[in-house]
């Protein structure tokens, strides 16, 4: 499997975050959403703001896979 561009990389974080997620880290780090989306952009995992943006993305992508999980097995037990 290739790894993924970082255009990849950023939509998938993207993709992880919801709205309040993003209002979240901008009060915790004390900055702007375009601040934001600039920190996203340039994608520099030594930035202390985006090491919480991609963690905060990883435990959201593991919870929702864990639902997932619970929904399909909930399937199973009913058929």
């Amino acid at each position: 499997m290739e790894p993924l561009t970082r255009e990849q990389q950023i939509e998938a974080l993207r993709k992880n975050l919801t709205v309040a997620d993003q209002e979240k880290i901008c009060a915790r780090h004390h900055i702007g959403r375009a601040t934001y989306y600039r920190i996203i952009q340039a994608f520099d995992l030594k930035n202390k703001v985006m090491l919480d943006i991609v963690q905060l993305a990883e435990a959201n992508k593991q919870a929702a896979d864990q639902r997932a999980e619970q929904a399909a097995a909930s399937l199973k037990k009913l058929l």
